[in-house]
């Protein structure tokens, strides 16, 4: 350490005098940020962070916070906020306006057994515009190029089977009143407390993000779900409730909350409430799914399920196309009630990357009574045939197409569709004109 420069009293000193010669900060990564720390003696240290690094038309914006750690026991992986501010990194008068608003709190740094200025408003602004100029650069080090070679061994891997793989995102669609929620609900609790009733499943921590309801409501529907699944009603689930707020409010709470609590699924009711624009425009699309994804990226693999509404001929998610172009699996919610009142619901993979789309999955019954969910059992086509996949329809009409009349065994056996799901096919097919029978025989109406 060179030698302390101002005295107590010594009144005016040149900039080169009265300047410490630091050396320049050396940002580097730091999970979903970008980090430096000026360290000062006694180990004492001043620590810059940048989050939510986005290019954008009049330069790079993020997040900046500057934080003072006084000791090795200061609280705080980084000692305590002094002050945060988003704004573009490449203004010098709002990263002076950040520099000026530290500084009252910090105020100069001296040495405790002298008196002498350790660091004052000029290192401050000095270490926050080096820092600046460094950090877009280093970010982008995250995009580095890598010689990679292919690995055979390597599977894919679900947290919810079919649904949600380890590190991807899911969006969940339906018509508005279709029990989405509900769905949704017990898939998180499914996964956080490893119940495989209805799923297989990998457990992990789960954080359920509500921005519809209000907490009472979900607090409700928690212990009917739970009971549902043949869980104590009283288990616990993690929520974020932020009703009446928007997912852009809150996305930097939700990212805390992952860190903090080891978070490994998010599940967003909804993306209707994301805050960020008009669910049509392609921008907003890519703004809401590139929020979402920045929660789960990282080493640690972690995975998103989203809730949305479909569009009006019910063919997919409301909203740009690119909202499926950016989650890993689609899934469409269709249902209907029988003469019981129960609840069907067909899920059905429609664009998946990576794991097969359009294949068949269990119906399930829903039952209500009047204080709300009474059951969630596993169901059939028999009870619901109005639900049986288009998907289904049209893997077994090109099957007859090319093997010609057949019996609904070898239909089965070659298609992969069970056999109630055929024979309720073929029988409404043969209603609908899509199919004929002879005999034991069905084949393709010409």
């Amino acid at each position: 350490m060179s030698q302390y420069l101002r005295q107590p009293g010594e009144l005016s000193m040149t900039l080169s005098e009265t300047f410490q010669p630091y050396n320049t900060l050396e940002p580097e990564l730091n999970g979903t940020g970008v980090i430096a720390t000026r360290h000062l003696p006694n180990d004492h240290k001043i620590n810059f962070r940048a989050d939510n690094l986005r290019p954008e038309k009049t330069g790079t914006h993020a997040k900046i916070t500057i934080y003072e750690k006084k000791t090795a026991n200061t609280k705080g992986e980084y000692g305590k906020q002094i002050v945060y501010d988003i704004f573009n990194i490449g203004r010098d008068g709002e990263r002076g306006r950040l520099c000026n608003s530290a500084f009252k709190t910090m105020g100069v740094i001296e040495n405790p057994e002298t008196g002498s200025i350790l660091y004052e408003k000029d290192h401050l602004k000095k270490d926050l515009d080096d820092f600046c100029s460094q950090v877009w650069e280093v970010w982008l080090s995250n995009y580095s190029s890598e010689l990679m070679s292919g690995d055979p061994t390597l599977v894919q891997k679900f947290r919810l089977k079919p649904f949600s793989v380890t590190d991807g995102g899911t969006i969940l669609y339906a018509r508005p009143k279709s029990s989405k929620s509900f769905l949704a609900l017990a898939m998180a609790i499914s996964v956080d407390s490893g119940t495989n009733k209805l799923w297989e499943v990998e457990q992990c921590n789960v954080l359920y993000v509500n921005l519809e309801r209000s907490p009472k409501s979900m607090q409700r529907r928690l212990a009917q779900v739970n009971r549902a699944l043949g869980v104590k009603p009283n288990r616990p689930l993690r929520f974020l409730h932020a009703r009446g707020w928007s997912f852009s409010d809150i996305s930097d709470r939700i990212q805390r909350e992952v860190d903090k609590y080891d978070i490994r699924f998010v599940v967003l009711d909804s993306i209707s409430r994301s805050g960020m624009g008009d669910l049509n425009d392609n921008k907003t699309a890519n703004r809401i799914t590139d929020a979402l994804n920045s929660i789960i990226q990282g080493t640690t693999e972690r995975g998103y399920l989203a809730i949305a509404h479909t569009s009006w001929e019910e063919k997919h998610v409301y909203g740009s196309i690119h909202f499926e172009g950016a989650a890993d699996v689609m899934v469409s919610v269709k249902t209907s009630r029988n003469h019981k009142k129960e609840l069907g619901v067909q899920l059905e993979i429609d664009r998946a990357n990576d794991i097969t789309s359009g294949i068949e999955l269990p119906m399930l019954a829903l039952s209500f009574d009047e204080f709300g969910l009474s059951g969630i059992r596993e169901s059939s086509p028999e009870e619901f045939p109005e639900l049986v996949p288009q998907s289904n329809i049209e893997t077994i009409r090109k099957y007859l197409l090319q093997s010609g009349f057949q019996t609904p065994i070898p239909i089965s056996e070659e298609t992969g569709i069970n056999q109630s799901t055929v024979r309720v096919v073929l029988s409404r097919g043969v209603k609908d004109g899509i199919f004929v029978k002879n005999g034991s025989m069905y084949g393709v109406s010409m």
